[in-house]
This record gives structure tokens, sequence and C-alpha cells, in this order.
């Protein structure tokens, strides 16, 4: 399972993205992950948003805590 963070700028215009995996596979129902996303930091960057997804497949319904 992969965790997908989006950068946008301060206009919400897309600036890059980057995937880091989740620390525990397979995740339970209701059960909770640590992760890590390295991506190059970008001066332009304002604003990030994450959304987790199988590999080769689309986003994961989840709750942000």
């Amino acid at each position: 399972m992969q965790a997908v963070a989006t950068f946008k700028d301060a206009a919400g215009v897309f600036v890059s993205s980057d995937t880091g995996f989740l620390d525990y596979e397979p995740l339970l129902p209701g059960q909770t992950s640590a992760f890590k996303v390295l991506a190059r930091y970008n001066p332009a960057m304002a604003k990030a948003s994450i959304e987790f997804k199988f590999l080769g497949a689309g986003a994961i319904p989840h709750t942000a805590r």
C-alpha cells in the first residue's frame, strides 16, 4: 500500500507529488500505520495533501486524524 503526497503552490496549482510505503502490511480494518513520503524541496510548495492506494489501483477511502 502506498501513501501519495501531492504538493501545490499558494494558488492551488500542482507542483509535484511523491510516494512512500506504509510501515504495516497488510493493514487490517480500523488499524493505523506510520508512513514516510520523502519529497525534494521546492520553494513553491505551500500546501500538501495525502491519499492512499494499492499499487496499480485507485485511491482508498481514509480518515485524516
